[in-house]
């Protein structure tokens, strides 16, 4: 498993479900970025609740489309994928203030826990959706996956943080600087940088999203490609086949 083959499989898979994918992120980023532009105390609160379970949501979604795919199967209706993704939704939430916490107080103590932590808990969303798993559970399969106990592949830990890195640059650091540059540097930021942000997340969080699930699939299953083979002899992904 290399950092380029993986990128390489994300970035087929997010072509191929580009459509979907990208719908399912516009819905919920632009709702959030809707309540960030309202005024008033109510919209306010609204939006901040949004930003912090609406992203969960999408990643949720998001794994759950690339299984379909994954399996040689049609991918889910957009409501389908909510659904599901809404059921889990609190595991989902605290993976993610897990995760951020995690990272964040690893790396403002010795740096590599920071580093460690943000490997080996990267895959805790696939756990989640595809195995069922609670926050903590999903948290030990993780951790075991990407050290490689669950695997016949070893520790996978530093590669998984470089695929990590690199996918947190190309849809977060690169993004952002490209708002910057556009809008400046504000203590506040305005309506359209709200809304120019939203747009960009829209485009990127697929592709993050679809990185794990390719890594997932790599260390769990790693003799089948991301995508079956038979999905690309289909007419059309949306129909499945003819």
């Amino acid at each position: 498993m290399s950092i380029s083959a993986v990128l390489g499989d994300a970035w087929r898979v997010y072509v191929l479900l580009f459509r979907r994918s990208v719908i399912v992120a516009a819905v919920v980023f632009l709702a959030i970025a809707a309540l960030e532009v309202t005024s008033g105390t109510a919209a306010a609160v609204l939006g901040e609740l949004a930003s912090l379970g609406g992203p969960v949501l999408v990643q949720g979604a998001l794994v759950l489309i690339v299984r379909n795919v994954h399996e040689g199967n049609r991918p889910a209706e957009i409501i389908d994928l909510g659904r599901i993704a809404g059921r889990r939704f609190l595991s989902l939430l605290g993976a993610s203030i897990l995760y951020v916490l995690g990272v964040g107080l690893g790396l403002l103590a010795f740096i590599v826990p920071g580093l460690l932590a943000a490997s080996r808990w990267s895959l805790m969303a696939p756990g989640i959706m595809l195995e069922h798993r609670t926050t903590f559970r999903a948290l030990d399969r993780s951790r075991a996956l990407v050290r490689g106990v669950d695997t016949s592949l070893g520790d996978r830990t530093w590669t998984v943080f470089g695929i990590v890195a690199v996918t947190f640059v190309l849809t977060g650091v690169i993004p952002a600087a490209v708002v910057i540059a556009v809008f400046g540097v504000h203590r506040s930021p305005g309506d359209w940088q709200i809304v120019a942000n939203a747009v960009l997340s829209t485009f990127t969080a697929p592709y993050a999203a679809h990185v794990l699930s390719v890594v997932y699939y790599r260390l769990t299953d790693p003799d089948r490609p991301a995508i079956h083979p038979q999905v690309r002899n289909w007419p059309s992904v949306w129909e499945g086949a003819a």
